[in-house]
């Protein structure tokens, strides 16, 4: 089986890492040349509690490289360039490969839904990763990897077992876009919040201001995403915090580094979701808004 994997941050090396050990053929396909040939050279080192264990797996340019010659190719990049990698994957194979999308937020399924590509899948990610460097990822969490079918009938239930045997969990489950739906409310509240005010996870159900925030903000995006059953959902997200209290959210690490986020798949989708709809949404325009400005770096915090 030759597993492809579409990106070289945190999700892309730890996804890679676990599939090579798994006993895969693995390719990871860069933005950067440098990267490519970092690990090219130097493998892959996957720290683990007190493991530490190296993969020689190899790495090409994305955009030097066809996707034809894979079985199955996980697609581990931001919302902002998902269209550019798919009118690249269409562009060079006449039948493309089936294609797992692991972004946050759920504005790309507009995208997918209108992709010419037989077998389509979604993965919701728990799993904790921490890149430190183009060739090395921190497993911080173990969590799952929740799979759903977008498109097409094709059975990877193989890869779930296998990737889960060697300390990977994964499932396929079919109610999975109750789980993006869910998993797009702990974005919401978790990442811009701890991005505008620069804290770690925790401090949020630490600090009451905080928390009185974030619970404002809960009501809006349950209510937006339209939750006819939300018992649980709160404490669920208070749950999150507490485990990964220690964590910085990867939009504040984005805004650390003068990244561009995914504002706008995760709160900008929602505005786009409650238009037209009888809610309020002027707590998530005001957090949007206030991203975006960071971003643009129009407004120092």
């Amino acid at each position: 089986m030759r597993i492809g994997i579409i990106g070289g941050g945190a999700v892309g090396l730890l996804l890679a890492a676990y599939s090579y050990k798994a006993g895969y053929s693995v390719t990871i396909l860069t933005r950067t040349i440098k990267q490519a040939e970092d690990i090219n050279m130097k493998g892959i080192t996957l720290f683990k509690e007190e493991e530490m264990v190296h993969y020689p797996i190899q790495a090409y340019l994305f955009s030097d490289s066809s996707s034809g010659n894979y079985d199955l190719i996980f697609i581990a990049v931001k919302q902002s360039i998902l269209p550019f990698v798919v009118s690249e994957i269409l562009k060079n194979n006449q039948s493309p490969p089936p294609l797992v999308f692991l972004q946050n937020g759920m504005s790309h399924l507009s995208l997918l839904e209108q992709t010419i590509i037989d077998d389509i899948l979604v993965g919701v990610l728990d799993h904790g990763a921490l890149r430190i460097s183009g060739t090395e990822v921190i497993h911080t969490g173990k969590g799952t990897l929740r799979i759903g079918q977008v498109k097409g009938t094709k059975d990877f239930q193989m890869i779930w077992n296998t990737l889960s045997a060697n300390g990977f969990t994964s499932e396929k489950i079919r109610d999975w876009l109750f789980v993006m739906k869910k998993k797009l409310v702990v974005n919401a509240l978790i990442n811009p919040l701890t991005a505008i005010y620069k804290v770690k996870n925790g401090e949020l159900i630490e600090q009451d201001s905080l928390l009185t925030e974030m619970k404002e903000l809960y009501t809006e995006v349950i209510d937006v995403l339209q939750f006819t059953e939300s018992k649980g959902l709160w404490e669920y997200v208070l749950e999150v915090c507490q485990k990964t209290s220690q964590n910085k959210s990867s939009m504040l690490q984005d805004i650390e580094n003068n990244k561009q986020t995914e504002i706008d798949a995760i709160l900008g989708y929602l505005l786009e979701q409650g238009r037209g709809l009888p809610v309020k949404t002027s707590k998530i325009e005001t957090l949007y808004q206030t991203i975006k400005k960071l971003e643009r770096n129009e407004e120092k915090m």
